[in-house]
């Protein structure tokens, strides 16, 4: 039984728009995400039903500034997870959390083996801020 609320203590943002996917090559890495005020970032990668082939890799990403384009991929170190993230089917959904030192992250998907192909998106939930509540996220409708 849910007890307690967690609304004002995390932070949702897209990282990566929904995108339809139709042949191999890297998608994204065109938003960056600012965690300055929190202590966690929570990677989450998903499909949709829209699934029909390939697989897809979810690159992390992270540096200095807002420009996602100049962000270096993180390593495994700076990951809760060292195994790479692989989604190969569809209604599938991973997550993985960033603990590195940079304030801004990003992310892209790296497709291999696509023929038809799949919709994938990702989203970062920032949490555990410095002070609380948080504001509202992104597309927020009281």
């Amino acid at each position: 039984m849910a007890s307690r609320e967690i609304d004002s203590i995390v932070f949702p943002n897209i990282v990566l728009n929904i995108t339809n996917i139709t042949s191999n090559g890297t998608s994204g890495n065109n938003i960056a995400v600012d965690t300055a005020g929190f202590e966690s970032a929570e990677y989450l990668f998903f499909s949709t039903v829209d699934f029909t082939d390939g697989d897809y890799l979810l690159n992390v990403f992270a540096g200095p500034t807002d420009v996602a384009a100049i962000h270096t991929l993180v390593p495994s170190s700076d990951l809760t997870s060292p195994d790479p993230i692989t989604v190969s089917g569809f209604d599938e959904l991973f997550r993985i959390g960033y603990i590195g030192k940079e304030r801004f992250v990003s992310a892209s998907i790296t497709a291999t083996n696509v023929t038809v192909g799949a919709r994938i998106g990702s989203f970062v939930i920032l949490n555990t801020p410095r002070h609380a509540p948080t504001p509202p996220g992104p597309g927020f409708q009281p």
